[in-house]
């Protein structure tokens, strides 16, 4: 539809340009002949006016000629007249005489030859019987002559016309042209004659105002529409009448498919929007589309918007091959009319009328200018994803410098996390590559790629990529990258291969980066130390010295002392270091993730859980998947040492959803195992059955993974009673963590499992050995380990000296954080209490024990509220019931009362709280004297769960 002129009169701002013409129509009836020539843009609404002039002469009975100018007709002798005369109303011999005119047209054309094309020679006869047609047509009415787009009449019928003007004076005659000021005249010598006559006018039309837009939108749209839309409509259009319309249009359209009200409908140019830029460009000059095109192909990788106005304006001139003068005058035009934007930045009004130049650009076409521009971009030292996305669109590369900028591209897209465009650019760059080396690459970077959001579909690079490593073709981080994805699939045999082959090459291209790898991974896959080890001994192997010095070598070195020798200050601050100075890099995820659990079996979750939160929401805000799932993986591992059972389950849940399950390799031993040991905990037996019933391969049992999931398939196995193969799994956890020499407590405290097996076997005295062994092998910061140790061990114990031991291991589970261990303590002394017969400090422990657990259970699914009219009336419930109102009372004590307070809440004596805060029993008196009174309570027991619960300032004192 939009091929055409617009269907309706779009007339607003063209009062003034409509009173001009109609003032000469009343001079032409007064008989005095008149001549306008109407110019304005493409679309600017020239031929709108037209007809409105027509449908106002035709009110005065006048008679209308009407032709039309075209491009494609140009060359077609004295065509326009032919328009103009052959459906006139003409007398018989009138008629004949156009006949004869119009049958020796071609002679005519050959009286004018090409050296008289800019002189008056022309056959007068000719004008004189055109003049007396006309002439004699305007005895009856007045005659309006209309040639739309005179630009492209043809030469004979422009001579004609101009001897014509020259004789209308004192004629009812009046002659309408309409001219593009985009279009250079063809006949210069008319152009200018035309407009020196006496009774010639012009008439300019320019593009409307926003005043005007909005206007226009609120007679179709509505003045709601209009306030939302004008200022978009006046931008993307600079006021083009056609691509206004247009718009309009497409709301209207969408009003009808959606049945939505026009107030409600978004800015969002369509397809009609589309088909208006089209028309504008098919109608202007074929420079104007030729640089209309080159635009749309260089603004697709922001190659037009990179630089200066001045800048564009040279690289569109190199990618078409022209001079300044041609694109200069594009520009302008297609300015003009409301496509491009030429202000600050030289730009398309909006991303749909590139959309639209692209797409009815053919396909060898657009290919050449892709082609030129990325040639002309390559040359100048572009970046290299902009020279990349014009390769693209070609879909294919044919020499080296193309896949080479491909590759860059791809690294800096990957660095970008565009894994969308990444892919694309290998993918092409592949496709195209006869170099091995190049292949290697490409097919090293794809891996990293694919990894980021599926460690399954990587697989099938790896026999390629180890095939190249054994003729030393891979760099030194992509050999790292293939060691990481061999041991994360399980294939341990070929990753010491992959060691020991760059141990003893005489001349490699590994170093520091696969030293670092070694390094961090042994901790992951213990067998592979001796391996290591051995690699560093040899002289050829320098860079694996280097490694260690290097940033990941030593949050690696950490992860190692504390997985050897337990917890210590030196090595947790080491981590925070890293952790704090670190990037979240590919080259760098395995050393975050081992600065983490440095921090998790170093027993300082309060520290490891914010950092990994923040780390989680940076690689989901990026969307890397495997990223997502190792960090939820760890996240719900510190939970889990927390206590909290629900976000524990949740964090591994969303681990195991992170990347597909058969995608985890090995590493789906740990998230698997937490989430076992979690709903477990939570008396889930079921659900843990069903995690653990997933294939993981047998080379996990050569991981780190495969001790959490022998210990977390122990626990099933006692919960389900099959106490033999529980204590089976558990002394092999053992004997592994002792083989590997990372038999530390605070890691995995196997023989605590173990222990729980012999005491419901009733082997109390082999329980007790191992429990006392596991706290020998403890240190200072092991609270959490200590405290599960002391807990069982407490249990070996005679009645009598069980309160201690429990005394000591909710002492070490405050310490640690562990509110569900804790919760199980305080049950367990509270039975001893009970035991005692002491049934008041019985009661307050299995209180506080009820508490916590109650806690750490998962919310259950709120029940319906009842509507007012069935609800029952129930008492509101008091201020001191409220939640808000105990925390207030709470926060009322100060800091000497509440320490007393929490601790007393915590089930200590008078005696024993003096003793922990150093001062005298009749201190401690005092201090709950007060407590009760500010608090309005009359017990410990009765103390508000805030003071039951912090852990935190227990755990600081």
């Amino acid at each position: 539809m939009w091929l055409g002129e617009v269907e309706y009169v779009l007339l607003v701002e063209r009062d003034q340009e409509l009173g001009t013409l109609k003032s000469l129509f009343a001079d032409v009836m007064r008989g005095s002949g008149r001549v306008a020539v109407v110019s304005g843009g493409v679309a600017s609404g020239k031929t709108e006016l037209l007809r409105s002039v027509v449908e106002h002469s035709a009110e005065s009975g006048a008679i209308h000629l009407n032709a039309n100018g075209s491009s494609m007709e140009q060359g077609i002798p004295l065509g326009v007249l032919q328009q103009l005369l052959s459906r006139a109303p003409l007398k018989s011999e009138h008629a004949a005489l156009v006949k004869k005119i119009l049958a020796n047209a071609r002679k005519v054309d050959e009286v004018i030859d090409s050296s008289s094309r800019n002189s008056r020679q022309f056959p007068l006869n000719l004008v004189h019987d055109i003049a007396e047609i006309l002439f004699d047509l305007a005895q009856s009415a007045p005659v309006l002559v209309t040639v739309d787009d005179i630009q492209y009449a043809d030469f004979a019928s422009l001579n004609c016309l101009r001897h014509l003007v020259d004789n209308l004076q004192g004629s009812r005659i009046m002659l309408v042209l309409t001219e593009s000021t985009h279009s250079a005249p063809v006949h210069p010598v008319f152009h200018t004659e035309t407009l020196r006559s006496r009774i010639c006018r012009r008439v300019r039309l320019g593009t409307l105002s926003e005043a005007a837009v909005r206007a226009v939108t609120a007679e179709h749209l509505g003045t709601d529409a209009a306030d939302r839309l004008t200022g978009d409509y006046f931008r993307c259009t600079g006021g083009n009448p056609l691509l206004v319309r247009a718009l309009i249009d497409d709301v209207q359209t969408a009003i009808v498919a959606t049945t939505t009200a026009a107030a409600s409908v978004e800015f969002a140019p369509g397809h009609g929007f589309r088909q208006a830029v089209l028309a504008c460009l098919e109608r202007s000059e074929a420079q104007t589309l030729d640089v209309a095109r080159a635009a749309a192909v260089l603004e697709s990788s922001g190659a037009l918007a990179a630089g200066s106005v001045a800048d564009a304006k040279v690289l569109l001139r190199r990618v078409l091959d022209t001079d300044p003068a041609t694109v200069d005058n594009a520009l302008r035009v297609l300015d003009t009319m409301g496509v491009l934007g030429t202000g600050q930045a030289l730009a398309f009004r909006h991303a749909a009328g590139r959309a639209a130049v692209l797409d009815d650009l053919d396909r060898n076409h657009r290919s050449h200018l892709h082609f030129r521009a990325a040639q002309l971009l390559h040359l100048e030292g572009a970046p290299a994803g902009r020279i990349a996305t014009h390769l693209v669109a070609i879909g294919h590369a044919g020499s080296s410098w193309e896949v080479e900028v491909l590759l860059e591209a791809a690294d800096q897209a990957l660095a970008d996390d565009d894994t969308e465009n990444a892919s694309r650019y290998l993918e092409l760059a592949e496709a195209a590559c006869v170099d091995d080396d190049h292949r290697t690459r490409i097919r090293a970077a794809l891996a990293r790629v694919e990894w980021r959001l599926n460690p399954g579909t990587a697989l099938r690079y790896l026999t390629p990529l180890f095939e190249a490593f054994t003729r030393n073709q891979l760099s030194d981080a992509d050999a790292s990258t293939l060691l990481r994805y061999l041991l994360w699939h399980g294939r341990i045999d070929k990753a010491a291969e992959a060691i020991e082959r760059t141990a003893h090459a005489e001349r490699s291209r590994v170093g520091l980066q696969f030293g670092s790898a070694c390094q961090l991974l042994v901790n992951s896959y213990p067998p592979l130390r001796q391996v290591v080890h051995r690699a560093q001994q040899l002289p050829v192997i320098e860079p694996f010295a280097s490694a260690n010095v290097s940033r990941c070598a030593q949050a690696a070195g950490a992860l190692h002392s504390v997985l050897t020798d337990g917890p210590g200050n030196r090595v947790t601050e080491n981590a925070l270091q890293f952790l704090q100075r670190s990037k979240l890099t590919d080259n760098t995820v395995e050393a975050v993730e081992s600065a983490l659990l440095t921090l998790v079996y170093g027993e300082r979750t309060d520290k490891a859980g914010p950092l990994c939160d923040e780390l989680l929401e940076e690689a989901t805000s990026r969307g890397i998947r495997t990223w997502q799932g190792v960090l939820s993986g760890v996240r719900a591992e510190i939970a889990l040492r927390q206590g909290d059972l629900p976000a524990a389950r949740r964090y591994a849940e969303r681990a195991l959803a992170s990347i597909p399950r058969q995608s985890w390799g090995v590493a789906a031993g740990a998230p698997l195992a937490t989430l076992a040991l979690a709903t477990l905990a939570m008396g889930e037996i079921d659900t843990a059955a069903d995690q653990l019933e997933f294939h993981v391969p047998d080379s996990v049992f050569q991981s780190r993974f495969g001790l959490h999931y022998l210990q977390a398939r122990g626990h099933y196995y006692l919960a389900t009673d099959q106490l033999q193969a529980a204590l089976a799994d558990f002394q092999f956890c053992g004997a592994l963590m002792r083989e590997w020499g990372v038999d530390s407590p605070s890691f995995l405290p196997w023989r605590s499992d173990a222990a729980q097996v012999l005491l419901r076997l009733g082997e109390h005295e082999k329980a007790q050995e191992l429990l006392t062994e596991q706290l020998d092998l403890t240190c200072a910061a092991s609270h959490r380990a200590r405290g599960i140790s002391l807990f069982l061990l407490a249990q070996t114990k005679e009645v009598g000296k069980r309160v201690a031991v429990f005394r000591q291991a909710i002492d070490s589970l405050y310490a640690a954080g562990d509110r569900f261990m804790l919760s199980k303590a305080m049950h367990g002394l509270g039975q001893t209490y009970h035991t005692l017969n002491e049934p008041g400090k019985a009661r307050m422990f299995k209180h506080r024990a009820e508490q916590l657990a109650k806690e750490l259970r998962p919310e259950p699914p709120a029940e319906p509220r009842p509507e007012p009219d069935t609800a029952s009336a129930a008492p509101a419930p008091r201020a001191e019931d409220k939640p808000h109102a105990s925390e207030a009372r709470v926060s009322s004590l100060t800091s000497s009362e509440r320490r007393v307070a929490e601790l007393a809440a915590h089930g200590y004596t008078n005696r024993e709280i003096s003793r922990h805060l150093y001062i005298t029993v009749s201190t401690v008196e005092q201090h709950l004297t007060r407590v009760y009174r500010k608090l309005n309570v009359g017990s410990r027991a009765a103390l508000p769960r805030e003071l039951q619960l912090n852990m935190e300032n227990t755990a600081a004192s």
